[in-house]
């Protein structure tokens, strides 16, 4: 019992410290760190109602009104039992602060269990390995939980166990949007491995691709889970190469670093990795085929990292997780014996030396934790709560409310859930039910051409706008003496489309309305 109970007093107080920084990261930010909380609050307070349900009814011109798939499913049957009352948000940021933190307890039990040294000096540099991983790791998403099972995953990777992993695909399948992740990563150890003369493993490497696409095709939203992986694709794709074209705007999680701003923000990570490469280079034989396989997943995700700023939440990870079984095979082969003789040769300089490489990991925790809060606070509260009284007051249940910006329907699906919407979550979902409405909108939205208020309610069958406060300045035919709000407070407004209260015959588009390369609505 006592061996049982030392074997988890290091997981469970990692577990409790964390709980305390991302409960206390919630607690001041105004709001959580993350708009996208409200969106996935709702859907998991709506889901004992809901179940599988295939239609989302609150996105009127996207591919999901007909053919949604929750791609994030078990993440929000993990959230359901927080997500209770009115007010949904205040549970369900419970049950992320104890996601977050079970991922910093899952790292620390995941490098005991293997063997290497200092647990939780590995478990305190993945805290500073990079800001932005710090931050994202307190976001209400699924990446929370998608990077908890890639944690399991790996260490049945690193055993070959071809049962587990095909069963942690599966379940990765069920619960974040781009699970094909864990086939990547597990496709780069395995080259890694090899590199060391492991010999090329490719039986986990199909043992995760085949979890995930069984997972993909046994979906409870098949076949729109397929669908839903193929939106995905268009995604990246988009931020990949079409970004400059402005086809739709994608998220700022997907927008490329400079060289610069990578290693402001990232350091300790890209040190950890092009140290141990620089390790592994002059001295391949000590790292064991683990190491070296890990090791080059890091580099992977670290490329990623670049190219989309997201891949962090596995960079960062995988990253500290490469040194720590570095630090354990170069114990094995040596490395204790000779770091006892340097302490007893020279106890002065040895004490330093490790105090200044305390220092550094501390300061590195304390500067993302810096990061994290700068970020994470000052969050505005609700943007729509005073617009959803209006809605409940003037419109109809069901109505449509015209969203130019694709990023407000999680809060406007939150406070005003009886009406409905364009698009949410991402635009593209908008620009597979229809392109050219979709590049048209976004055009209104980007300010390439003028707001067409006849165009949008006869496209969209609506009788209001709705955007944040702050974002009408960018919109000159929004001057109140040509369009005057039905709706104003600090931090939103409604425009009426149509009528008496609609816009000024000024604030209309210059003729001639409409070109050959902008047909009319159908």
């Amino acid at each position: 019992m006592a061996i049982t109970a030392r074997r988890w007093l290091g997981p469970g107080l990692t577990f409790v410290l964390a709980s305390l920084f991302f409960a206390r990261l919630h607690a001041v930010s105004g709001g959580p760190t993350d708009r996208d909380a409200f969106y996935h609050a709702r859907v998991a307070s709506y889901l004992p109602e809901r179940g599988l349900s295939r239609s989302f009814p609150w996105t009127v011109a996207s591919t999901w009104a007909k053919r949604y798939c929750d791609k994030e499913f078990l993440y929000h049957v993990y959230l359901a039992p927080f997500a209770l009352g009115e007010e949904p948000l205040a549970g369900v940021l419970w049950a992320s602060v104890f996601l977050s933190a079970a991922v910093f307890a899952g790292f620390h039990w995941l490098i005991r269990e293997e063997g290497c040294p200092a647990a939780w000096a590995f478990t305190l540099l993945l805290a500073g390995a990079a800001g932005p991983f710090l931050l994202r790791i307190s976001y209400v998403r699924p990446h929370v939980a998608a990077v908890l099972l890639v944690l399991a995953a790996w260490r049945a990777l690193m055993r070959g166990d071809v049962r587990w992993l095909s069963v942690l695909g599966f379940a990765l399948s069920w619960t974040y949007s781009f699970p094909p992740i864990l086939p990547a990563l597990a496709l780069a150890y395995a080259v890694g491995a090899a590199a060391v003369g492991e010999g090329l493993a490719w039986r986990p490497v199909a043992a995760a691709a085949g979890g995930v696409l069984a997972g993909l095709v046994f979906h409870p939203f098949s076949p729109n889970s397929l669908d839903s992986i193929a939106t995905y694709f268009q995604v990246v794709r988009i931020a990949a190469l079409e970004r400059s074209l402005a086809a739709v705007e994608v998220g700022r999680e997907l927008a490329p670093y400079s060289t610069r701003g990578f290693l402001q923000l990232h350091a300790p990570m890209a040190g950890l990795v092009a140290g141990l490469t620089a390790l592994g280079w002059g001295t391949t034989k000590r790292l064991g085929g683990a190491a070296a396989g890990t090791l080059a997943a890091a580099w992977a995700a670290l490329v990623g990292t670049m190219v989309f700023p997201r891949f962090v939440e596995y960079a960062a990870p995988l990253s500290v997780l490469a040194a720590a079984l570095a630090a354990r095979d170069l114990a094995k082969q040596g490395g204790r014996e000779a770091l006892e003789r340097a302490a007893k040769a020279n106890p002065t300089a040895f004490g330093l030396g490790a105090g200044g490489l305390l220092a550094v990991v501390l300061g590195a925790a304390l500067t993302s934790a810096a990061y994290a809060y700068s970020l994470g606070t000052g969050n505005d509260g609700p943007r729509f709560r005073g617009a959803a009284g209006w809605f409940s007051e003037n419109l109809k249940p069901g109505e449509t409310v015209v969203n130019l910006w694709w990023d407000d329907l999680p809060e406007l699906f939150y406070d005003a859930p009886a009406q409905r919407y364009l698009v949410g979550l991402d635009p593209t979902y908008m620009l597979r039910w229809d392109p050219e409405k979709a590049l048209r909108l976004e055009a209104m939205r980007g300010g390439r051409i003028p707001l067409d208020p006849d165009w949008l309610a006869d496209a969209f069958q609506a009788r209001v706008m709705v955007l944040r406060a702050p974002y009408t300045r960018y919109y000159p035919q929004l001057d109140w003496k040509l369009w005057q709000p039905v709706y104003a407070d600090a931090t939103a407004a409604v425009y009426a489309l149509r009528g008496p209260q609609g816009p000024s015959p000024r604030a209309y588009p210059p003729a001639p309305r409409y070109g050959p390369e902008r047909p009319e609505a159908k």
